[in-house]
């Protein structure tokens, strides 16, 4: 690697700080510790095993991650003290975070570790797994559609002929409802099941999803020959499918136990009038931020009706629950930190919507106040995770701005191409990539300038002997839903960990498009 390239790496470990092999009994759990901020080794590893490999380079990547982690607390740090990032936003948005952890750790603690797997299950699981299927298919949007077809294969009519009426219907041919061959788990977890217990010839009763009703018929199943390695390679799969199926199957018990003695109840009247006010505005602002969102996610933001709730009756009791109520204003509170998503275009789906939504908040309103009393909220885990969240939100809008006032000189871009790059492209061909990668470069370089000066400020200890350990890397990578996902198959705002911005990978990434 270039010299250069090191820079960000072994910077700040020679100004103002310490890079201790053996560290003091007090940092002896933390891998990294600036002044008052303590990162723990289970905190850094829970993001590191999820972040982009672009942050992890060099021969110590363990350690140019770090890097990234403290470089973005220093950047934090200068602009908090410079007032940046005071507006309401970031404070309801750190709230909605510390709801999220807090009931997080509560499914971790009283569902996630109560549930063991065996190898005998694993194996049973793969063997299950080591066939596709290949099936026919109705769908229908209507469930009374779909139980008079069920009706009508049990009187004798053929799947086949059934299936052929709803395509033409579609103005589809018969080909449109069969599938390829599929995997285990590449299709809705209900369809997946269902698929996979039947045998060729065989129908299924109607199966229930978010977008319809399918009615299936299998066509055809193969299976292969599985050797040890097969069966080694796979279990680490396996082992996570099954997890993620018990924890979503006993999530849904949980929830239940932990819900219904609550008696909560929706007052009908009060909730009418407040769909009644909030409709026409919400038709408004959808139509006002339309070209802004995608067709099908609209935000309901409780700011935009701010007006038109001030003659609504807020002290009314909104919601009923054993030994107390919540009245429309501190429901509207708790939808105030949240960006619940309305795909409606009727008043009648507005008030559908608005009620599964007033029945998300209020569970994790309620699981957040059982966690509360645990002191859930002062564990470590916690408080650092809504430490990192802080630094990565707040340098990101910086980095939005710097975004809108960083401008790439091309005539300058050009000299530079044509000194010192190795490229027989012409310029004009690859411009806009080299905009880019340069404009993140100067972005970069200014980051780094304000973490050089933040340092100076501070002490900081990094632990090389725990960073340095070895760790159990995740079985598998994790796919986007797992990331984007709350762990328990109820869907969040957010990452599951809070994860560097590759903002600084720029440099080496401007060094690479040289050198190369």
């Amino acid at each position: 690697m270039n010299k250069k390239n090191l820079k960000s790496i072994i910077l700040l470990g020679v100004i103002a700080g310490s890079i201790l092999s053996s560290c003091s009994s007090e940092n002896n759990f933390s891998v990294l510790k600036i002044s008052d901020f303590k990162l723990s080794k289970d905190a850094f590893y829970s993001s590191y095993n999820i972040a982009p490999d672009i942050l992890k380079f060099g021969s110590t990547p363990q350690r140019a991650y770090l890097n990234t982690i403290k470089n973005e607390y220093l950047v934090a740090r200068h602009l908090i003290r410079q007032g940046f990032g005071k507006d309401s936003s970031l404070s309801k948005t750190l709230r909605l975070l510390r709801q999220e952890l807090i009931v997080e750790k509560m499914f971790n603690e009283d569902v996630d570790s109560k549930i063991k797997i065996s190898e005998e299950e694993i194996l049973e699981e793969i063997l299950k797994g080591n066939r596709q299927v290949k099936v026919k298919y109705i769908y229908t949007k209507d469930v009374a559609e779909a139980e008079e077809i069920k009706n009508d294969l049990s009187r004798g009519k053929s799947f086949e002929e059934l299936q052929e009426l709803k395509l033409i219907g579609y103005g589809l041919s018969s080909e449109a409802g069969e599938t390829d061959f599929i995997n285990y788990g590449e299709v809705h977890p209900r369809v997946n099941e269902v698929m996979f217990s039947l045998n060729p010839g065989e129908v299924s009763e109607i199966i229930q999803t978010e977008t319809g009703y399918f009615i299936m018929k299998v066509v055809d199943v193969r299976k292969s020959i599985l050797s040890k390695n097969d069966i080694a390679r796979l279990t680490p799969t396996y082992k996570k499918i099954l997890l993620n199926k018990r924890m979503n199957s006993e999530a849904r018990v949980y929830i239940k136990q932990f819900m219904d003695p609550l008696n909560i109840v929706v007052n009908g009247k009060v909730f009418q009038k407040l769909v009644n006010t909030l409709y026409p505005e919400y038709k408004k602002n959808r139509q006002r931020n339309s070209v802004s969102l995608k067709p099908s996610q609209e935000f309901f933001k409780i700011e935009d009706y701010n007006e038109v709730l001030q003659n609504e009756s807020l002290e009314k009791s909104l919601v009923n629950y054993e030994g107390g109520a919540f009245s429309v204003s501190e429901m509207l509170y708790h939808f105030s930190y949240y960006p619940a998503s309305f795909p409606t275009t009727s008043i009648d789906e507005f008030a559908s919507e608005l009620k599964k939504r007033i029945g998300l908040r209020l569970r994790d309103i309620f699981l957040e106040k059982e966690g509360i009393k645990r002191g859930y909220h002062e564990s470590k885990i916690i408080t650092e995770e809504l430490e990192l969240w802080q630094n990565q939100i707040i340098t990101y809008r910086y980095l939005q701005k710097l975004s809108d006032e960083t401008i790439v000189d091309t005539t300058k871009l050009k000299k530079i191409y044509d000194e010192k790059f190795q490229n027989s492209l012409p310029f004009n061909s690859i411009e806009q990539k080299l905009v880019n990668s340069y404009k993140d470069y100067l972005i970069h370089q200014k980051l780094i300038s304000i973490a050089e000066a933040e340092i100076q400020n501070h002490d900081f200890v990094i632990n090389t002997e725990l960073l340095n350990e070895e760790i159990e890397l995740p079985a598998t990578r994790l796919h986007a839903a797992d990331v984007y996902s709350y762990k328990m198959g109820l869907p969040y705002s957010r990452l599951a960990f809070a994860v560097s911005n590759r903002i600084w990978a720029a440099e080496n990434v401007w060094q690479s498009m040289i050198e190369n």
